[in-house]
């Protein structure tokens, strides 16, 4: 199994920033952009109890809103991972 998934964020005031009063505050600063987050994973079964996985989130490596420490990117950007799992 592939799986791809797309998560689009429209453009949002960043946080702190009222939305009354950005423009005279800060301008198009106090705006972040829209942004797009893609993922991909896959998933394998190698025998009836044993899965292999893996997958990569946010591959285009989209940073955080500035006023963000992770959200709505992961503060490391690009997230490699695997694994597999075994029934008994």
């Amino acid at each position: 199994d592939v799986k791809w998934s797309v998560q689009y964020l429209g453009e949002q005031a960043l946080r702190a920033v009222e939305i009354e009063t950005y423009q005279v505050q800060y301008g198009e600063a106090g705006i972040a952009d829209d942004v797009y987050l893609h993922d991909v994973s896959a998933q394998f079964a190698l025998t009836d109890s044993v899965r292999v996985f893996g997958g990569v989130q946010n591959i285009t490596g989209e940073e955080p809103y500035i006023t963000e420490f992770s959200w709505p990117a992961g503060a490391r950007g690009r997230f490699f991972f695997f694994g597999t799992q075994m029934s008994f």
